[in-house]
């Protein structure tokens, strides 16, 4: 999932306030959508942005399945 935060950094009066504009306004922060730990690099597994680890989870989940029903 995707958050984003408002990182104002009060610029200063005469720079000017370019408003929803400035990068600094809704700065993105991702998180696994499995674990809810903030991560850097995601990987997108049906629909879902996950973290290394539970890609890891994941990938192992779906190989034990596949190798019962298969």
């Amino acid at each position: 999932m995707i958050k984003y935060e408002n990182e104002c950094v009060g610029c200063p009066p005469e720079m000017g306030c370019i408003g929803e504009g400035c990068p600094n306004r809704n700065v993105p922060y991702y998180y696994c959508d499995r674990c809810g730990e903030e991560i850097d690099a995601y990987f997108n597994i049906d629909g879902e942005m996950v973290c290394d680890d539970c890609a890891h989870d994941i990938l192992i989940e779906m190989y034990d399945y596949h190798k019962l029903y298969d």
